[in-house]
């Protein structure tokens, strides 16, 4: 990482094994299966993608200068990669207190912070979108990293950046700009890591574990073209 800027505090591997790791093979819009499914959830990933809308979400305490940097840099990772989607400002909308509703079921208080159970906010996601047709499109959520973390489950380490999957949901401790487009890129449907399964490792990629970069190595520039053609 010699000559790059680090990010704030060492990061720790993550990622929830409730869901199958991104499948590389095969093209075209049906991405989603990618995704993998939660053994326990009843619906598939929701097609956010379809309404072409991505909202920034912050909890209380996040300054407007920090959630507009991060819109600003979602919607560049969108152009750069010509992607069918664009990012607002999701604050102003009447969902912002539902979201905010969810986000507090899936949390559990322990000591100073709450622990956010990114699975368990992820189905009850999904469920309500299937099923009441809220809240169904791409969600970033910025949350105030003073006061919540993510759940450590047995045997894994807890994220400490930041959470995204493919069924439409990014959470944000940090907002550095490599955090924002790595985790976004998950959300995109680059489910994996470098070194991770059949991906090859790569140290200076934004995909490897620890975010050398913002900026995409040529296997995942492709990855990213196919899984959206």
């Amino acid at each position: 990482m010699a000559g790059q800027q680090a990010l704030p505090y060492p990061i720790r591997k993550n990622r929830s094994k409730n869901l199958e790791t991104l499948k590389v093979e095969g093209h075209g819009k049906n991405w989603r299966r990618f995704g993998g499914h939660y053994d326990n959830s009843k619906y598939p990933p929701y097609k956010w993608d379809e309404s072409g809308e991505v909202f920034v979400f912050s909890t209380e305490g996040i300054p407007d200068t920090t959630k507009n940097n991060v819109i600003k840099v979602v919607n560049k990772f969108i152009n750069d990669f010509h992607l069918p989607l664009r990012c607002e400002d999701g604050d102003t909308k009447e969902e912002r207190s539902y979201l905010l509703e969810l986000l507090e079921d899936s949390v559990t208080a322990r000591g100073i912070k709450k622990e956010i159970d990114f699975d368990k906010l992820n189905i009850e996601l999904t469920r309500i979108r299937h099923e009441c047709k809220r809240l169904t499109y791409g969600i970033i959520l910025i949350v105030d990293e003073r006061k919540y973390e993510f759940l450590s489950t047995k045997g894994e380490e807890p994220a400490i950046y930041g959470c995204g999957s493919g069924y439409g949901l990014t959470i944000l401790r940090v907002t550095h700009p490599k955090a924002v487009v790595h985790e976004f890129a998950h959300m995109c449907g680059l489910g994996y890591h470098h070194g991770e399964g059949s991906t090859p490792p790569n140290r200076n990629c934004t995909m490897n574990w620890v975010y050398p970069t913002e900026k995409f190595c040529e296997y995942c520039k492709n990855r990213l073209k196919e899984i959206w053609a």
